[in-house]
């Protein structure tokens, strides 16, 4: 029977806390151990934390004095982890029943795959919890780790959410812990070290929940903050990584252009919604990144809407709308007639 060890950082997730472990607990089929690490929360999350430990020997929890942070606390645990797999579980995330099953006989019979991941089911906290489906049958795939790392450079998005991603232990052993300077995006660039050596494995059937709530770790880092964590995970990944990365170069390429034009179309959002200084932001984050996109349509675009401002360019673009063009000319002709 293949072990899972589950590391369940937390940090305030009090309420959320004895239903993730719940989850875990009463998983089949493999032999599972429970890591909860308390950074200092200032809710009820060590009494439950305790609780939960002194009622099942399979679970150990940990309280830090002071709060660390959640790379940090996430370091800690890769520490711990012995057993065959593990998974990193946020106290508001779940996993599904037959979750670490599934993933565990996957990578069972798959031993070039270095992690295995499959379907998330998000839910709002104020809502009820969705139905999961009861899969007796479902499709695997098997990635290799080039055509992976291309795949998120070439759309920009992480590819995984991180509660259905169960990893192979003596890989993550090799590699050590999360960068500290990544906060936001050190699980993809910790994925992306794992890509750079192993195949990657997708399980397409429901594996986790991810609960959506205000105080998402995520929510913290949104606009020009998160396309610099972005910017800064390809460029540690290719510049800084000493794994033998095929067509580094080239992919390196791609990611910083493909974060570009994701820039260049916040910058059109912004526009749109009269965040000057947004889009500005934007297009600045973008000409940094990648000089060359000022010759794209997209950025083009962007600054003649810029130059031209909100409302002449609603009105020229509604211009250049055959639909707005008749009616236009119709309510023309109308007034001519009155």
């Amino acid at each position: 029977m293949a072990s899972v060890d589950v590391i369940v950082p937390c940090y305030n997730y009090g309420r959320f806390l004895r239903e993730c472990v719940e989850s875990v607990l009463t998983q089949d089929g493999v032999a599972v151990r429970v890591l909860i690490i308390d950074d200092c929360s200032s809710d009820d999350s060590e009494q439950v934390g305790r609780s939960l430990a002194a009622e099942d020997p399979r679970v150990e929890f940990r309280r830090h004095e002071k709060n660390q942070g959640h790379i940090a606390t996430y370091n800690e645990g890769l520490e711990w982890i012995a057993g065959d797999y593990c998974l990193l579980l946020s106290a508001d995330d779940l996993i599904t029943p037959g979750a670490l099953q599934r993933a565990a006989s996957f990578l069972d019979a798959n031993a070039s795959v270095g992690f295995v991941y499959g379907k998330v089911i998000r839910w709002k906290a104020e809502e009820v919890r969705p139905p999961h489906m009861l899969q007796a049958g479902f499709e695997t795939v098997i990635t290799p780790g080039a055509a992976w790392i291309r795949r998120l450079c070439e759309g920009g998005e992480p590819l995984t959410t991180s509660p259905e991603i169960v990893v192979r232990t003596s890989l993550q052993k090799q590699f050590g812990g999360y960068r500290t300077d990544l906060p936001h995006w050190a699980d993809v660039e910790m994925l992306l070290r794992y890509a750079a050596r192993s195949d990657i494995g997708y399980l397409d059937c429901e594996q986790a929940y991810y609960r959506i709530h205000r105080e998402n770790m995520h929510n913290g880092f949104r606009g020009i903050r998160e396309f610099e964590q972005r910017r800064m995970t390809f460029r540690a990944f290719f510049e800084e990584s000493n794994l033998a990365i095929q067509d580094g170069a080239s992919l390196k390429k791609l990611a910083l252009r493909t974060l570009a034009e994701n820039a260049c179309w916040r910058a059109h959002q912004a526009f749109s919604q009269g965040d000057r200084k947004t889009s500005e932001s934007c297009l600045q984050f973008a000409r940094d990144t990648d000089p060359s996109i000022r010759s794209s349509k997209v950025y083009r675009r962007i600054r003649w809407k810029r130059l031209l401002g909100r409302t002449l360019w609603s009105f020229a673009a509604g211009c250049r709308n055959p639909i707005a063009r008749r009616r236009l000319h119709s309510s023309g002709q109308r007034s001519d007639m009155q």
